[in-house]
């Protein structure tokens, strides 16, 4: 699932650390800017299948990272269609 390196992309980083948990920003055609240099593929796929995911910063505990993740941050990617899809990244927000 290419949308998880929107996890990498700065504004994406600074974007979710800076928001409220469980605040859920679109990934889709219109809403994967940044994601060109690192994900080009996934970009095409976007615009092509009209592909939409979402991803929030979610708390710790049920997302996989409990114990010995402490000070990170977790951000859920979902399917827009399928919201049994679900992947999660532990991020350090000291690095944005």
């Amino acid at each position: 699932m290419g949308v998880l390196d929107l996890s990498q992309v700065s504004a994406w980083r600074r974007r979710l650390f800076d928001a409220p948990l469980l605040e859920w920003w679109p990934i889709d055609r219109r809403h994967c800017e940044g994601l060109e240099r690192y994900a080009p593929e996934t970009v095409r796929a976007l615009h092509r299948y009209g592909l939409r995911y979402r991803v929030a910063r979610v708390p710790v505990e049920g997302s996989g990272f409990e114990g010995g993740w402490e000070g990170f941050e977790i951000f859920r990617f979902e399917a827009a269609r399928y919201p049994d899809i679900v992947l999660y990244t532990a991020n350090n927000p000291a690095i944005v």
